[in-house]
């Protein structure tokens, strides 16, 4: 778990700037591998929210999203 990583990215978010996708892949990374913190989850999303998300930034969590799920048949 990397906390440094993760202030800087809340960080830009607070000051109102928008991620990279890079930096979006990487938290959602983080997020789904399960080695984030539940406080760091939750100040992430709550930075994201407060600082309002780009079409750029969803899609970089929806595309790493879907690196991780698993097909179903219906």
């Amino acid at each position: 778990m990397s906390d440094s990583q993760w202030q800087e990215y809340i960080s830009v978010l607070d000051s109102g700037r928008d991620l990279s996708v890079k930096s979006v892949q990487w938290c959602m990374n983080e997020i789904l591998t399960g080695q984030s913190s539940d406080e760091m989850i939750k100040k992430f999303l709550l930075s994201l929210k407060a600082k309002g998300e780009t079409p750029e930034e969803i899609s970089a969590l929806v595309s790493q999203m879907y690196r991780y799920a698993s097909p179903i048949t219906i």
